[in-house]
C-alpha cells in the first residue's frame, strides 16, 4: 500500500466502476450503432430514423452532452491524481494545463449549448448567462496558460468570479421574480 489519503482499494473499486460505467456506454452505442444501421435499409424506416433523429436522444445534440459528461469525469480523474501537487503555490506545467483542458471544453460547450437555443428562442435572459459563461473563460484561459510566467496574471481570476455572480444576478432578478398579491 502507498501511502497517501485514498487507499488501493478505494482506488481500484472507483477505477472498476469507472470501468464498468465506459464499457456499459460503450455496449449501449455498438447495439444502438448496429440496430440503427442494420434495419435502415427499408426506406420507410430510413425516414422514420431521420425523424426520430431529430426529435430522440440519438441526435448530435445527444452525444455532445455525453460528451460534455466524459470530459467531467475525465477532469475529476485528472485531479485525483498525485501529480497535481496541490500544496505548491504554482500549479507544475505542463499538467495544469492539461488538467484544465477538460473544464475548458465543459464551459465553452455549455456555453454554446445555452446561446444556441437562447438565440433560437430568442431569450434575452440566457443568452446573457451564456455570454458571461464567454466572459469568465476569456479571463480563466490566460490564467491557466501564463501564470507560471506571470504570476500576477492570477488577478484575472477575479473579473471571471465577477462574471459568475453576474449570471447569479441575472438569474435572479429574471428567473426567481415574485409577484405581490
Amino acid at each position: 500500500m502507498r501511502p497517501g489519503l485514498v487507499t488501493d482499494k478505494t482506488l481500484y473499486d472507483v477505477a472498476r466502476i469507472s470501468g464498468a460505467m465506459m464499457l456499459l456506454c460503450t455496449y449501449i452505442r455498438l447495439w444502438d450503432w448496429a440496430v440503427t444501421n442494420y434495419y435502415s435499409f427499408d426506406n420507410i424506416v430510413a425516414t422514420q430514423k431521420e425523424l426520430l433523429n431529430t426529435i430522440a436522444p440519438y441526435s448530435l445534440a445527444f452525444w455532445f452532452g455525453i460528451f460534455l459528461f466524459l470530459m467531467a469525469i475525465v477532469r475529476m480523474v485528472m485531479t485525483m491524481l498525485p501529480i497535481n501537487n496541490w500544496n505548491a503555490s504554482f500549479p507544475e506545467q505542463p499538467w495544469s494545463t492539461y488538467r484544465n483542458i477538460p473544464l475548458m471544453i465543459q464551459g465553452l460547450g455549455v456555453a454554446y449549448l445555452i446561446l444556441r437555443d437562447a438565440i433560437k428562442e430568442k431569450d434575452k435572459v440566457f443568452t446573457q448567462i451564456g455570454c458571461m459563461i464567454l466572459v469568465s473563460y476569456t479571463f480563466f484561459i490566460p490564467v491557466i496558460l501564463f501564470v507560471q510566467q506571470i504570476p500576477l496574471i492570477g488577478m484575472l481570476m477575479i473579473p471571471k468570479t465577477l462574471a459568475y455572480v453576474a449570471i447569479a444576478v441575472i438569474a435572479y432578478k429574471n428567473l426567481f421574480k415574485t409577484e405581490s398579491i
